[in-house]
Parts: C-alpha cells; sequence; structure tokens
C-alpha cells in the first residue's frame, strides 16, 4: 500500500507564460481552442480573432473562463500546439509529483467546484477572465492535496 502525501498544488502546478497578438507568426498556422464542454471535451477552430493569445501544449490544463465551475476545463492531448484566446488559461505539471488521472478527477469533484466558487467574487463563478483565474489558482496553491 502506498503512503499518501500532502502537498500543496503550487508545488506541482504552473502557469504557462506567454502572451500572443492574434497575428503572431509563433502562432499563425496553429488550431485556435474555440471550446471546452463540461466534459473536458476541446473543439477546434480556424477562426480569426481580434484578442491576444495564449500557446497550449500537450499535456497542459486549460481552464476556460466562461463555466468553468461547471467543468469547462480540461487536459489537452492533442500531438501539435494550439492557442487560445487570454479568456483560457494553461498550466503546466510536474508529473514526477502527482498522479494525472487523480488530479484531473480532482478537477471534476464537487469540493474542486466549491473552491472555485467560494474563491472567485463573480456570481456563481460562471465568467472570469485570465487574471482572475491566475488568481484563483494561485488562492488553491494553499490548499492541501494528497498524492500517492
Amino acid at each position: 500500500m502506498s503512503k499518501w502525501e500532502k502537498v500543496k498544488i503550487g508545488e506541482f502546478l504552473f502557469e504557462r507564460k506567454g502572451r500572443y497578438k492574434p497575428d503572431d507568426q509563433e502562432i499563425a498556422n496553429l488550431q485556435r481552442i474555440d471550446k471546452i464542454d463540461f466534459s473536458g471535451n476541446f473543439f477546434f477552430s480556424n477562426k480569426p480573432s481580434r484578442t491576444d493569445m495564449i500557446l497550449i501544449k500537450n499535456g497542459d490544463l486549460v481552464i476556460s473562463g466562461i463555466n468553468v465551475s461547471k467543468g469547462a476545463m480540461g487536459i489537452y492531448s492533442g500531438s501539435n500546439d494550439v492557442c487560445a484566446t487570454i479568456h483560457y488559461s494553461s498550466y503546466t505539471f510536474d508529473e514526477n509529483q502527482i498522479d494525472l488521472e487523480y488530479f484531473k478527477r480532482f478537477l471534476k469533484s464537487d469540493e474542486f467546484t466549491k473552491l472555485l466558487k467560494e474563491n472567485t467574487t463573480v456570481q456563481y463563478a460562471t465568467f472570469f477572465t485570465n487574471k482572475t483565474s491566475i488568481a484563483i489558482i494561485y488562492d488553491f496553491f494553499n490548499v492541501w492535496f494528497l498524492i500517492l
């Protein structure tokens, strides 16, 4: 039987840095995340955007700024990099410190949704900006999380 160890989420979850203008050559040929449904499925688009973008890589936790409390987040598992508007946020993991499948279940749990709702100022946490989502994740750094 494995011994469970307490760690703070901030010890293994890190915000992906970088912000790009919509016409930046670094993201010019990438598909764009159009939405994430409540089951964590990603939908893509090639529609142009006037909003600044972020880069997303395989294995990133992607959180939608719209309806996140209902589960609009997921782990991107595509083989190619994609981009998303700044209404999304993207985080990397230290996979040596977390069982990713267990953490994904935690992200869909009632407890995680409760933490989101308690840590957002917007009614019912149905919409928040990238800056707000970053603040929420930073608030979670003080939440203890059990890992194998």
